[in-house]
């Protein structure tokens, strides 16, 4: 079989690659039946001996080339003889001659059927002159980071794997807390498994034991209380309170979601592409931008509007003096996760 497995989430691409390595045969014979050759001075002659050596003690045997198509990916127009020089991505240099390639299909075709042959590549461009001789023949994997969504869907399996399972509350503050990093997730859990031996991980053992900056706490909170998880949400923002935060810097980052949740709803309805939606947000990493697309699509525009008035409302409430900040807050909490938020109630003093 010949793999291309595309994409910058290094953690699952190693996991994929582990697999593979597992069915090559014994953990004895395993490392004498791999073979990884980097991109650097590799020729087609030399690819194709390896991939017709023969197992040892083994049925099959794998072949791993990192980073050969990105030798030879289209760079960008105009950047300038320096920027040329000095390539992206693995610290690529001037991109190699297509010509010295041009037997790739023909090694390919000599393949023999005991050896897996994979494709490591960060990225590969559309016009990547190897791209289509390699795709005609080989099974195409994309490892992108995974969206919030699927995060938590992750962290809830590999934590069951582990014997601690893991609390919705604690997986939505973890992915908050971390986003994408898909090895910092996985170490964390591991300390969370730990620490959380014979019982769940709860949001409690997040905080305590993951380290996190103020501003981040302040996005989960606010996370919280847009996905409607009044427990977890409630918990924040008295810590937040607690540790002296501001309770219109909460305000504010609160309206500043709500704000994109709307515009995210009015983009998708004029089907404006996801790219285009993310430089008018000003979500330049994607995952900020799946999760506000991912809150965006669970709201109907009315409750949107109304939570907006809300947020008015307890602004209001707070600087006349009506409500306490911490009460406001609640209020508000309750308000925004109760099924009456449509109904236009009010927050009263």
């Amino acid at each position: 079989m010949i793999y291309l497995f595309v994409g910058k989430d290094t953690f699952s691409r190693k996991t994929a690659l582990e697999a593979l390595k597992a069915s090559v045969g014994d953990p004895e014979s395993r490392d004498a039946n791999t073979t990884v050759l980097a991109s650097a001075g590799l020729t087609p002659g030399r690819l194709l001996t390896a991939c017709q050596a023969m197992p040892f003690l083994a049925e099959r045997r794998l072949v791993i080339v990192d980073g050969l198509l990105e030798e030879f990916n289209e760079r960008e127009r105009g950047r300038g003889a320096q920027g040329a020089q000095m390539g992206q991505g693995r610290g690529r240099r001037t991109p190699r001659d297509p010509a010295e390639w041009e037997r790739l299909t023909e090694v390919l075709k000599a393949l023999p059927p005991s050896t897996d042959l994979v494709f490591v590549e960060d990225s590969v461009t559309a016009r990547n002159p190897l791209l289509n001789a390699v795709k005609a023949v080989a099974t195409t994997r994309q490892f992108e980071p995974p969206p919030p969504e699927q995060l938590r869907k992750w962290l809830a399996e590999e934590a069951q794997k582990r014997g601690t399972p893991m609390t919705p509350n604690a997986q939505l503050l973890l992915v908050d807390m971390i986003g994408p990093d898909m090895w910092r997730l996985d170490n964390e859990l591991e300390k969370l498994s730990l620490h959380a031996t014979g019982r769940s991980i709860t949001d409690q053992d997040v905080t305590a034991m993951v380290s996190s900056t103020r501003e981040v706490s302040v996005f989960a909170a606010v996370d919280a209380i847009v996905e409607r998880n009044a427990p977890l949400a409630l918990r924040h923002v008295q810590s937040l309170l607690q540790a002296n935060e501001e309770a219109n810097h909460i305000l504010f980052m609160l309206a500043r979601q709500v704000r994109l949740l709307l515009l995210a709803q009015e983009m998708t309805c004029s089907h404006i592409p996801m790219q285009e939606m993310g430089q008018r947000l000003g979500l330049v990493q994607e995952f900020p931008l799946r999760k506000t697309l991912e809150q965006a699509r669970r709201y109907p525009w009315s409750q949107l509007v109304r939570f907006h008035d809300l947020l008015l409302e307890t602004d209001i409430a707070i600087k006349t003096g009506t409500l306490e900040e911490e009460v406001a807050l609640e209020v508000l909490i309750a308000e925004v996760c109760s099924t009456d938020v449509v109904a236009g109630a009010r927050i009263e003093p």
